[in-house]
């Protein structure tokens, strides 16, 4: 129908118009056709770049969305290490601590057992030598001697 019309406006433009004139509106019409077309064209390209647009920007909100909880999430993560690494800090103080007074306590008792000072232990010892003068009505007692023996130990 369209073809027709078109046909009939051309016909109606010859009959009417000079041949120079019929030919300028026929190829304006042409291009009034064409232009028709790429509109309709780029209105379809910009309904589907709108589309596009707005889903670009749905996503952008959400991704938006997601970086804020990342930061959030990071600083609660480093928050959370900084609060570990006291922890470890302070419980490696602990076990410092700990050892240092297990050393003291060592060292302490070493010096104590074995020092380069010469130290005596006195040995008494009793040997029973009998009495000479009480030898009467066999009672014989002992006397008590007093022995005393040095023992030197050095340890160097």
């Amino acid at each position: 129908m369209a073809l027709e019309l078109e046909e009939e406006i051309r016909l109606a433009i010859e009959k009417s118009l000079p041949k120079t004139t019929g030919e300028v509106l026929t190829k304006r019409l042409k291009e009034g056709e064409d232009a028709e077309r790429a509109l309709k064209t780029a209105k379809e390209t910009n309904d589907h770049l709108r589309k596009q647009l707005s889903e670009a920007e749905t996503k952008i909100s959400k991704y938006q969305e997601f970086d804020i909880r990342n930061t959030e999430m990071d600083a609660r993560e480093k928050s959370l290490q900084e609060t570990e690494r006291m922890l470890e800090i302070e419980k490696l103080k602990y076990e410092l601590a700990c050892e240092k007074d297990k050393t003291e306590f060592s060292k302490n008792v070493a010096l104590g057992l074995v020092r380069n000072v010469q130290y005596r232990n006195s040995v008494f010892s009793n040997d029973t030598i009998p009495n000479p003068h009480y030898t009467d009505n066999n009672y014989s007692e002992t006397l008590h001697s007093n022995n005393s023996t040095s023992e030197v130990k050095s340890v160097e």
